[in-house]
């Protein structure tokens, strides 16, 4: 089993929207997810609490698959791909790690 966990720090504003909105944007968007990829095989994703510190990272993606493979499939299916496009779009940084589990 893989972990993928992905931190984003989002701007304050983009596409007309604030911070807030974008970070509930992402985090609705990824949620749609896993009935079109089949290979995660669990996604929880969550924005950090208002009060804790600025400089946190905004959200975060806690994503399980099976293997290295199922990991490059759920990257590059089209569903994904569309995503990231927008979450690319409303992000500044960007921090990830993938870890056996």
């Amino acid at each position: 089993m893989l972990r993928h966990i992905v931190m984003w720090k989002v701007k304050e504003e983009a596409l007309g929207k604030t911070k807030l909105e974008l970070c509930t944007e992402i985090c609705r968007l990824l949620q749609t997810l896993p009935p079109h990829i089949t290979e995660i095989k669990q996604l929880s994703v969550a924005i950090n609490h208002p009060l804790c510190p600025a400089d946190n990272y905004d959200v975060v993606l806690d994503t399980v698959f099976n293997s290295v493979e199922d990991l490059q499939t759920y990257q590059v299916h089209p569903k994904h791909v569309e995503v990231a496009g927008f979450i690319k779009q409303v992000v500044f940084q960007r921090a990830c790690i993938d870890v056996e589990c």
